[in-house]
């Protein structure tokens, strides 16, 4: 086979590939979520109690559609926070 055969070998299996790949695609994925307050408020020894509530200004001003704002304690008296906005 010529170069020139091969090469036009190559570009129609590309070609189809492109094709059958864009006719597999059934649109655009919506990933599946889940409310940002559905995070465990136990996580091992840790206990969450609820956080900050932001007030609508503040939403507003961070334009999030959720969040999470959580105090978690251990049994040590140890403590952390966790704040997810999204």
């Amino acid at each position: 086979m010529s170069q020139a055969g091969r090469a036009a070998v190559s570009v129609a299996i590309l070609l189809g590939a492109l094709l059958a790949l864009q006719l597999r695609s059934t649109g655009e994925a919506v990933p599946i979520r889940k409310p940002l307050d559905s995070f465990p408020a136990t996580l091992g020894e840790w206990q969450g109690r609820r956080g900050t509530i932001f007030g609508a200004e503040i939403l507003d001003k961070l334009k999030l559609k959720d969040y999470v704002m959580r105090d978690y304690g251990d049994g040590a008296g140890r403590g952390l926070n966790l704040y997810i906005g999204y």
